[in-house]
């Protein structure tokens, strides 16, 4: 039996092919803070499509405010950041799948 081989992590695993299917890769995103900050999210956008440049939450930090947008099209499958977590600049925020 001869098993498929891929170097993305967003793939079907093979074992989940059956025979005469063609596999389709599933494109997820992570959106990370763009700087450091205490996250607040926008509202409950989880399970809900979002669009390029779309808001989903705001990072505040001393006397500054900055928006966490989303860069890709698609599907947010979860928040992962919490209400109130401080995050550092690149720490995940949430992630999608793209369209």
């Amino acid at each position: 039996k001869q098993r498929l081989r891929t170097m993305h992590t967003n793939a079907f695993p093979p074992d989940r092919i059956t025979p005469g299917e063609t596999p389709h890769a599933i494109a997820e995103r992570v959106i990370v803070a763009p700087t450091s900050g205490t996250f607040e999210p926008l509202e409950e956008l989880e399970g809900s499509p979002v669009e390029q440049g779309q808001l989903i939450g705001v990072l505040r930090g001393p006397g500054t405010s900055t928006p966490v947008k989303s860069p890709f099209a698609g599907l947010l499958m979860d928040v992962t950041a919490e209400p109130g977590q401080r995050l550092r600049e690149g720490e995940r925020v949430a992630w999608l799948r793209k369209h």
